[in-house]
This record gives structure tokens, C-alpha cells and sequence, in this order.
């Protein structure tokens, strides 16, 4: 199962560069951007299983990327790797705020960067997974639940028919009554003294 891993930077070369590295990865596809806009629209109608953004870009920085990234239905949860050639602690705050996971700063270690994919891609299979699982057990349940009002509907069917099999032909009606209704003897009530 190939997983989309979304590359995000405004300078071609450095796509380029994160692309060439992703395919060294097994089952890794990059899907690749320049403008923030396009990849949030192309968010709208697939969900990524790994964004990589960077910080510095024109219009739309990476933190405000990252805000409305995370507004969009499904991608609540899907790590985030943010990639900068600021060091500042408070742009760190910043991203870590709106959601994102992971950082690295530029120039690019090609080992870091591997390694730090590839534990992404793992947060990710794993988050997969439990959704999956969730997803199985939730139908499972409800299979169950319909197969037991199914047998509740069966087991009142036959005992509503053996009860009115019980009751002999020629039985005045206010001493069946109770056998009907299933009562016991000592609630037995005539229908004739309930519209009295």
C-alpha cells in the first residue's frame, strides 16, 4: 500500500530535492506543491498520510498552512514534518501550537531526514491501523446486535405461537385470557371484570 507523503515548498529545487529523497523510501509517494493554496485544495479531496511543509514561504507561511491544514475533515491526526531554515525557539512554539510534529531545519541531513520520515510513515501505518480495526469492530458489533434481536424476534415468535396452540377449541375466552397474555393463575383478570 503506497502512502501519500505531501511535499510543500515554494522553491522548486528543494521539491525536487525532498522528492528524490522520498523515493529512496519504500511505498512512499510524494505529492508535490509550490503554492500553499493548491495543496490545501488538494487536501480537500484526498488526505495525505504525511505532510512535509516548509516555513519560509510567500503569502502563506508554513504555521498558518499548518492551521488550515488541520481544519480540514480527516486530517486531524496526520503527522506533520516541518522544515525550516529558522532555528528561533519561538517559531518552534508557534508550530508545535497549530500541529505540527516533527522538524528540520535546512540545510537537509539526508540521514535525519530518513529517519524521521520514516517514523512518520510508522505513526501513520499505526494510526491506520486502529482506524481499521475500530472500523471492523464497530460492523462486527452491529452484526451481532442484529442477529440477537433477530433470535429475540424468533424465540417471542414461538413461544407467542405454543401459547396459543395451548389453548383448547371450546375454552370460554375470559379463562383463555390469561394464557394469552401469560400470566399466572393468581393475576388471572376476566376481560369481563376489566369493563366492569
Amino acid at each position: 500500500m503506497d502512502m501519500n507523503i505531501l511535499v510543500l515548498d515554494d522553491a522548486p529545487m528543494n521539491v525536487a530535492l525532498l522528492c528524490h529523497l522520498l523515493s529512496k523510501i519504500e511505498h512512499c509517494k510524494p505529492v508535490s506543491f509550490l503554492a500553499p493554496e493548491a495543496a490545501l485544495a488538494w487536501c480537500e479531496e484526498q488526505i495525505p498520510d504525511v505532510v512535509m511543509v516548509d516555513f519560509m514561504m510567500p503569502g502563506m507561511d508554513g504555521v498558518e498552512f499548518i492551521r488550515r491544514f488541520r481544519c480540514i475533515y480527516g486530517c486531524q491526526d496526520i503527522p506533520i514534518l516541518m522544515i525550516t531554515a529558522n532555528d528561533e525557539v519561538q517559531l518552534r512554539y508557534q508550530a508545535l501550537d497549530v500541529g505540527a510534529n516533527d522538524f528540520l531545519i535546512k540545510p537537509i541531513d539526508k540521514i535525519e531526514f530518513l529517519a524521521r520520515t520514516k517514523n512518520m510513515l510508522a505513526l501513520r501505518k499505526n494510526q491506520r491501523f486502529l482506524q481499521d480495526r475500530a472500523a471492523w469492530l464497530d460492523e462486527e458489533v452491529r452484526k451481532a446486535t442484529a442477529e440477537i434481536r433477530e433470535r429475540e424476534r424468533e424465540t417471542y415468535s414461538g413461544c407467542l405461537k405454543r401459547q396459543i396452540r395451548v389453548i383448547p377449541k371450546r375454552v370460554p375466552i375470559s379463562f383463555a385470557w390469561p394464557i394469552i397474555r401469560g400470566l399466572s393463575r393468581s393475576s388471572w383478570v376476566c376481560p369481563r371484570q376489566i369493563s366492569n
